[in-house]
């Protein structure tokens, strides 16, 4: 399926081989959970990370064209982005959506350690998103006697950006419980409704509810000044973030943060009342 011609720009593997045979380990069918009074403390945060993980491969599946590891535009499925071996995966493509999605892939195969092996600007790119999701990176050149990517002072405000910005995301919250005493229909109502509306969605109708959002938050992002490179950035993890929020189930819930944003200005303070009559002037 892969094109023959297709040039490797770099690669991305486990630091640990312990990391790479835990992740082989981990695509296995999970046994079945024992009765929740014989769990061990801690059994629920271990099936959250898994049900985290089998999102993200979800998400990949959904959003790529994959086979036998290959992972491709749908529209051009013979061109690969980015290939899945053993233990490693392969890059064809360096930008900023392809970055993600391969760490989305050493996320889901448990590396948080990885090394990272390309030219400059590939080992630039992927550290940032490494460092922003608390990976370590290790860098290495792919040419001989030529140092590996040395981070600049500029890289670590952008990845201080782009940690503020997941900070900001998980402040979308799901829908609040219903109050009590509420009818089924008002207990089920504009949450089951959207829920239905979303679920009738096709994929097209999805992915333009997922531009106008992204697009509402670019041009807030504009008008505050941010680089367009940050920017960039911010679209492609909130995008990333809606899907995976869509693929568990969640409905989004946007709330205003910025005080000067629209709908949060105070409101201008009124004159003072006249008084219905003149004062009296003592004699």
């Amino acid at each position: 399926m892969a094109d023959k011609q297709a040039q490797v720009l770099g690669t991305i593997e486990p630091a640990h081989e312990r990391q790479a045979r835990s992740s082989a380990a981990s695509r296995q069918a999970p046994p079945a959970a024992p009765p929740i009074a014989q769990r061990a403390p801690g059994a629920g945060e271990l099936d959250a990370e898994f049900e985290r993980r089998r999102a993200l491969r979800l998400q990949l599946e959904q959003t790529y064209a994959v086979h036998n590891g290959v992972y491709a535009d749908p529209a051009r499925p013979t061109v690969p982005l980015f290939v899945a071996e053993a233990r490693k995966i392969v890059a064809y493509d360096t930008r900023e959506p392809t970055i993600r999605a391969m760490l989305d892939l050493a996320q889901a195969n448990r590396w948080s350690t990885i090394k990272v092996t390309g030219d400059k600007e590939f080992q630039r790119r992927v550290w940032i998103e490494a460092k922003a999701r608390g990976m370590e990176a290790t860098l290495h050149s792919n040419k001989l006697l030529q140092r590996a990517y040395q981070p600049s002072s500029d890289d670590l405000k952008i990845v201080a950006k782009l940690k503020e910005a997941r900070g900001l995301g998980n402040r979308i919250e799901p829908t609040p419980a219903p109050r009590a005493g509420a009818t089924p229909r008002e207990a089920t109502g504009n949450g089951a409704e959207a829920q239905s509306r979303r679920g009738r969605e096709t994929p097209q109708e999805q992915n333009e509810r997922h531009r106008t959002a992204i697009a509402a938050v670019d041009s807030y992002l504009a008008t505050k000044g941010v680089a367009a490179h940050v920017r960039e950035l911010i679209r492609n993890l909130a995008r990333l973030e809606l899907m995976e929020r869509e693929a568990a189930g969640r409905a989004p819930r946007a709330m205003v943060v910025d005080p000067s944003a629209p709908g949060r200005t105070p409101p201008a303070p009124q004159p003072p009342r006249e008084a219905g009559r003149e004062p009296s002037i003592g004699r």
